[in-house]
C-alpha cells in the first residue's frame, strides 16, 4: 500500500474508534476535524480521478476524430488529383517531392506513394487535413498544391 493510502486507512481507524486509546485521546471536535479530512481526501481523490478519466475520453476522441478527418482528406485527395489535368498532377507531384514528401515517379498517377505523401503532409498540417476533407474545399488546395 502507498503511504498517502495506509494514512488514510488510520485515519478512518482512529475516526471509527478502532485504535481505542488513539481514539480516546482525541476529543470530539478533533476527530470531527479528522473526519472531515479523511472526507475531504477521499473526495480529492475521486475529483481527480474523474477529471483524468474524462482527459482519457476527450484525448480518444480527438484522436478518433482526427484519423477519421485524415480519412477523409485522404479520400478526397485522391479524388480530386484524379479529377485534375495531366499537367497539374505531374506538377504537384514535383512540388510534393521537392517538399520532401513524395519519393516516387512522376507520372501523373495515384498510388502508394502519393497516398503516403498526402499522409506525411497532413501528420505536419493538421489544418490541411481538416480543410482536405470538406470536399468544397479540397478542389482549391490540390490547386494551389500544383502552383507552389
Amino acid at each position: 500500500m502507498t503511504r498517502k493510502f495506509t494514512a488514510i486507512l488510520m485515519a478512518i481507524a482512529i475516526v471509527t474508534g478502532s485504535f481505542a486509546t488513539d481514539a480516546q485521546a482525541l476529543g470530539r471536535k478533533d476527530r470531527q476535524i479528522l473526519t472531515g479530512v479523511v472526507i475531504g481526501a477521499g473526495a480529492a481523490t475521486l475529483i481527480r480521478k474523474g477529471r483524468e478519466a474524462r482527459h482519457e475520453r476527450e484525448a480518444r476522441e480527438r484522436d478518433q476524430i482526427a484519423a477519421g478527418t485524415v480519412d477523409a482528406a485522404i479520400d478526397n485527395a485522391g479524388t480530386s488529383f484524379g479529377a485534375m489535368g495531366r499537367s497539374d498532377r505531374l506538377s504537384l507531384q514535383r512540388n510534393m517531392r521537392a517538399a520532401g514528401y513524395y519519393g516516387g515517379g512522376i507520372d501523373g498517377a495515384w498510388g502508394p506513394g502519393m497516398r503516403t505523401a498526402f499522409l506525411l503532409l497532413f501528420r505536419d498540417n493538421p489544418r490541411a487535413a481538416r480543410v482536405s476533407a470538406d470536399r468544397a474545399a479540397v478542389r482549391g488546395f490540390m490547386s494551389d498544391l500544383a502552383r507552389v
